[in-house]
């Protein structure tokens, strides 16, 4: 209230709004951790020596881990999807949703590509310098510059897709989220032949 005659308009709603998305992000940014250290944990596992069909690949192994830890860690985006209603935004709980899932799927691909990494101490470094990447060039935590090389290369990140609904719009957010679940999960089968 600037004086007695003149008022500002405040949206009440505002707070709640950003708070979901913050909540979005960080869960995000959980998930991308956990599903990394999940498959990571298990590396000292010789699965293919478990695998009783020549059908089932390691790699195949690995993408059924990753799209389990998927479907178990989606329902963490339900009080964010909550949080949207009580703001009033409920056209956005279902672009939520799915850029979540497809966020999930993505980086289930890349833990199940990292997870071919042998050494302890290099597997532990790339998945904090994955984490780190994930945080800050994905602008969940700090904003990027609407241009520039780091801006533009960011999106091959998941996470950048995430966090740019609201100004790229949510069909290319999904459409590049998809695209970025179909890379990543593609990798993994193309380099099985490599060793790491």
């Amino acid at each position: 209230q600037l004086s007695g005659t003149t008022h500002i308009p405040v949206d009440e709603t505002k707070p709640i709004e950003e708070a979901a998305y913050t909540s979005l992000y960080l869960l995000a940014a959980f998930a991308c951790f956990y599903m990394l250290m999940g498959l990571a944990a298990q590396n000292n596992i010789d699965f293919s020596a478990r695998l009783i069909s020549r059908a089932v690949s390691l790699e195949s192994h690995r993408m059924a881990l990753s799209l389990g830890d998927a479907l178990f860690l989606l329902p963490c985006v339900i009080p964010s999807l909550i949080a949207f209603g009580i703001a009033g935004k409920f056209d956005t709980i279902a672009p939520a949703l799915a850029l979540f899932a497809l966020y999930l799927v993505s980086y289930g691909g890349i833990s199940s590509l990292v997870s071919k990494i042998k050494n302890k101490t290099t597997l532990m470094l790339t998945i904090s310098l994955i984490t780190i990447v994930n945080l800050f060039l994905g602008a969940m935590l700090v904003d990027l510059p609407a241009a520039g090389f780091i801006s533009n290369a960011s999106y091959i990140l998941p996470s950048r897709w995430l966090s740019s609904a609201d100004t790229l719009g949510v069909g290319w957010s999904i459409l590049g989220m998809f695209a970025c679940a179909a890379v990543y999960n593609a990798l993994p089968f193309v380099s099985r032949k490599k060793a790491v």
